[in-house]
Formats: C-alpha cells, structure tokens, sequence
C-alpha cells in the first residue's frame, strides 16, 4: 500500500525504479530552482515563442539552418580541446575535418557538407570533461534564460566561454551582437516545442530536472544503444509514439479559447482548429492524462483538417486542464459517468462558443474518443440514446479502444508500473536508468538528424510496459496534487499548495487502485451520506463498466468501436462481449495493443471512412 496518513514521515520512500524520475540530482536550492523555473516558463511562453515565431515566419527555414550551421562551426575551438582533454584523438580528429570542409565548401559553415560526407560531430564541452575524469553534477542549478544545468555544468559554461571563434576575430561589440542574433536564431528553431513542453505539462520542474540529468549522463558516458537483441519485443502499444503531426508546431496552429463555466475554479481551455468551408465539426476526446495539445491529438487534427472536418479538442476528464475548468471547487475526478456529466454541459458550451466565432462552419457534428475519451463517448452516446442530451447531438460517435472494466484497467497499469519491483533490487535502478537512457539517446540523436524521425529503441515486453505505466502514473501525479490543491481531503502527508520534491515522490507512490479506494470512495461517500458507508471498490467500478450500458445502446446506430484484441486493458472474455453487444458496429483488430495502431494509414482510413458516414 502505497498511501499513508497525517502524523507520520513526510519523506517517503520513491516507488521501486523511479529515482531517475524522482531523485535524478540532489536539489538543495529547490525553492530557487523553482522560482526561475517558472520565470523562464513564462518568458519561452509570452517572449521567446513570440519573437520566435516571427523569426521563423520571416527568415526562410534555409538561411536559420545556414545561421545555425555557422554558429555550430564557430565552436570548434571548444570541441577541439574538450576532445582532447579527454584523449578523444579521433574525435578530435573528426571535428577538424569537420571544420576545414565547412568552413570551406560549407562556405563558412552555413553548409553542413562535413555531415553531407558523412563526418560525424562530437559535441563536446568542459562540463562533459569534468563528468570524464569522474566530477560530479555536484547539484541541479536552474540558471535564468539559460535553462537546466547543474553546479559542474555552470563552471563548464564559464570555460566554454572562451573558446568561440566570433570573440576570437570580431571585436567585443560586434561579437556579442552575432552571438545574440545566434542565440535568437536557436531559441526561435525551439520555441514551438518549447512552448509546447510548458503549455501541456501541469507542473514541468521535476521532468527537465530529470531530462536534464539524463541527458547528460547519456553525452558524458558517450552511450550508444544497443542494437537489435533477441529479447527485442516491446508491446505494441509503443507504436501510438508515432503518432505525430508531419508540422511539428501544429498543435500551436490552433486557436486556444478560455471560457469560464458557472462555479468553475478557472476558465476552461479548448482548442481548435478551423477548416475554412468545411463539411463538418469533430470533438476529440483523448485518453486519461490526455492534453488537448498533444502530438497524438494534433496529428488527429491534423489529419481530419485535411479532410474537409473542424476539430475542436478538449483535455481528458482525468487532467487539470479540464476538471479545474469544468468543475466545481473540490470536485474530484475519476467517476467516469459523473465525469462525462461534466463534458456535456463542457462541449455545450464549447461549441455554442465555436459557433459564435464560425457561424459559416457545417451544422454536422461528430464524437471521437480515444481510451477514457471512448468511454465517455460511449456514456454521452447512452445519454443520446435515453434521450436525455437535451441539444447536445452527434452525427456520429466513434470510440477507440475503450476500457471495457475501468478498474481492471488502472489495475493493469498499476501493476506496468511496479514491473521494476521483479527486478533483482541491487540493479533495478540502474536497469531503469539504461532503460531510459536509451530513450534519451534516441532523442538526442533525433535532434541531431532532422527530418529522420524517431525511431523506437530495442526494449523487452517488460521494459516497454514499464514505461507505460509509468508515463500513465506521471499523469495521476498531476491530477492528485491538483486535485488535492483545491480541496485537501487530508490524506497527502505533505502540503499539496507547496510543490517540491517530497510532495512529488508521494505523489509518485499512489497508485490508481490508491486513488479510487483513499480518495474516490471517500468522496463519493461525501458527496452522498446515505451511501451504503461499506460500498466496495467493485461496487463503485461495477457502474463505470461497459457491461452497464443502457440496453438501448445495442441498436444505438450512430455508435462504432474499434478494438484491438491485444489490448492489454480489455480481459479475456472483453471483446467476446463488444462483439455480441454492439454487433457490426464493433469493429475489431487483430494486433496494435492499446491505440497502437493509430498511426497506421489504414486505420486512419479506416476511422475516416465511419466518420464520414457523418456527412451523408
């Protein structure tokens, strides 16, 4: 059990395989971390994407790659002599070739033609050749405009300083004028993920602090990933990573609207993006923890747009973007039924808004949900069907891989993220740590060559379900400290109004199985005294379940489902089910796991072609 009460240690333990997450640097300047942390959130969000964005509007993508190039190329004195103080005499070697071809026939390095030929680049600084010779990070430092680093890294900084080419042959003056127009030129190639990264996460600090770590330790040690193994077998929902909008700001490309819902602790977001002339509308409902900016349901968007839809998206019921927006203060989220109460009276209002700014867009309105965002499809369908939505109407509803048994479900994921606990103890947070470190050499690598894609590191079913389950736990974390921020129900040992790392961890050990049983059920029982004070988990779950449909959904023809018989949400006898419940209009897949297979091109034609029925 991984809740505990009032009265004992506020220092939990971190949950088996998390310190890299939880614990990846000592952080004893936390407080100020923090407070610049949030300072420079809020100048990437209102200054540098801004000024970014008009960068990247009025400078040809060319000729920032060009500026970016020649910047790069002026650093090589600080590569050279990091690589060989590290006795990286190749490496040394391969960055003086590297800048005699540039400067060359790149033409003063504008040209990449050493990567052209196949040279490779070694980014190397005096921070790397601290970590080389055995320096530790010593602590996190967040430094303003510059970012994460730590106490070695921020020493680095100064050394590096030096060793630039453009102080070398310009004058002070001059040389800081081009190193700002170099920093401006890097800040707008980043400011739309930048912006991104801050405006999905709820609270950002411990994952850069984590990112930051990783990262690092992946350059320093010079890792490299395995290649292909026998054991290279990842679960197949990994795939929906590749999900993604060929734009890569087109999530920004939206427009963002706040509303403000009677008795709401704040305005409630949604996004959307507007197909001039279009021959329909399409509401996304994405999965617990979803975000309404998030790549998988900006390409959705993305895709649909150029089929002739609008898309409206909103956050899942289960995240802070939407239920402090939509509820009540001290409402809890995670009755799913109540929850999708909450999106009607939400979609309402949305669209009643949409209308007012678009009065030319299709009256046509379709439903997508993907995971949780199918099962509150699914319950919105059943109002439809009782007759009890009022002017609330879809065309068409189309649900993705719904949990058929909730509860089984957060139970599944529980047990994906205590996958690490089977481990052998004296290696499981260095097997988590390579694990992830895998992960963010990818991801480096990604950043180094443009327009390749990301490609999916060689993992184990265990390692890939681990990461599953501990994105979806990451996610929980949110919702409770948000959740218990408004109204503390006093279970959380530490002060949720005072985020730091203790509070964190905490988080982190509460499971969803926790959550439904120390936190919904309390709250139920709250809200209704009357209750049956004994009522059991399954009892609360019983009615969340599919197998609790109204009757009427059985010839409920607007409805289609699409399942993956691999799922690992769904139980054995779970599709068997679908298929006799809601017939021909289940439609089933053999493989793809949980969503996996949404990036495919023909089950995109394949959802296009249901929700096209929309519009005749």
């Amino acid at each position: 059990m991984s809740v505990a009460f009032a009265g004992e240690c506020v220092e939990p333990a971190y949950p088996p395989g998390t310190q890299v997450y939880a614990e990846p640097l000592p952080d004893p300047l936390e407080g100020f971390n923090r407070g610049v942390h949030v300072f420079n959130k809020v100048l990437y969000q209102h200054l540098a994407y801004p000024i970014g964005a008009s960068v990247d509007f009025l400078v040809p993508d060319p000729l920032q790659r060009g500026l970016r190039n020649a910047g790069h190329n002026m650093l090589y004195p600080m590569r050279l002599v990091n690589t060989c103080l590290q006795g990286k005499w190749s490496q040394a070697w391969d960055e003086t070739k590297r800048f005699g071809v540039n400067s060359t026939v790149g033409v003063l390095g504008f040209r990449d033609q050493a990567t052209l030929w196949d040279i490779p680049s070694h980014n190397e600084d005096f921070g790397q050749t601290f970590g080389y010779y055995g320096i530790g990070p010593g602590f996190f430092l967040n430094l303003p405009l510059l970012g994460p680093s730590t106490g070695r890294d921020a020493i680095g900084l100064v050394l590096d300083y030096p060793f630039d080419l453009v102080r070398w042959i310009f004058p002070s003056g001059t040389a800081t004028a081009i190193n700002s127009a170099r920093m401006v030129n890097v800040y707008s190639m980043h400011a739309a993920t930048l912006r991104l990264f801050f405006d999905v996460q709820e609270d950002s600090y411990a994952v850069t602090r984590a990112g930051y770590a990783l990262r690092r330790e992946t350059q320093i040690a010079d890792y490299q990933p395995p290649p292909d193994f026998a054991g290279n077998n990842p679960d197949q929902t990994m795939g929906y990573v590749m999900l993604q909008p060929k734009r890569k700001d087109y999530a920004l490309q939206g427009c963002t609207r706040r509303l403000r819902l009677a008795g709401a602790v704040e305005k409630l977001p949604y996004t959307s993006w507007h197909c001039p002339h279009d021959r329909g509308v399409l509401v996304i409902l994405p999965g617990i923890g979803g975000h309404r900016l998030s790549a998988g349901v900006a390409a959705l968007a993305e895709l649909f747009v150029g089929d002739g839809w609008s898309v409206i998206a909103l956050s899942s019921s289960f995240t802070p973007d939407f239920f402090l927006g939509a509820a009540p203060a001290g409402y809890l989220p995670g009755n799913f039924r109540a929850d999708t109460a909450l999106i009607s009276e939400a979609l309402r209002t949305v669209l009643a808004d949409y209308r007012r700014h678009y009065p030319d867009s299709s009256s046509t309105q379709a439903l997508m949900g993907i995971s949780l965002g199918a099962l509150n499809t699914l319950y919105l369908a059943e109002r439809e069907a009782r007759g009890e939505a009022g002017e609330l109407s879809f065309a068409q509803y189309l649900a993705i891989n719904p949990p058929v048994d909730p509860l089984y479900a957060l139970r599944r994921i529980d047990e994906f993220f205590a996958i690490p606990a089977s481990w052998p103890e004296a290696e499981r947070e260095a097997c988590s740590r390579e694990l992830l470190h895998r992960m963010a050499s990818l991801l480096t690598l990604d950043e180094q060559q443009e327009g390749q894609g990301f490609k999916m590191p060689p993992m184990t079913l265990a390692e890939s379900r681990f990461l599953i389950g501990l994105n979806m736990r990451l996610e929980l974390v949110e919702t409770l400290i948000a959740s218990q921020r408004v109204a503390n129900m006093g279970v959380l040992r530490n002060d949720p109004n005072k985020r730091n790392s203790a509070l964190e961890v905490e988080a982190l050990g509460t499971g969803y199985e926790d959550y439904a049983r120390f936190y919904m059920l309390p709250y139920l029982l709250r809200q209704n005294p009357s209750a049956e004070p004994s009522q059991s988990l399954e009892k609360m779950a019983s009615g969340l379940s599919l197998r609790s449909l109204d009757s009427r959904m059985r010839d409920f023809a607007k409805v289609t489902i699409f399942m993956n018989r691999n799922d690992f949400l769904l139980r054995d006898d779970d599709a068997a089910w679908c298929g006799e419940f809601f017939g021909e209009r289940a439609v089933f897949y053999p493989v793809g796991g949980h969503l996996g297979n949404m990036a495919q091109p023909d089950y995109q034609a394949a959802m296009r072609k249901v929700l096209d029925r929309a519009r005749h």
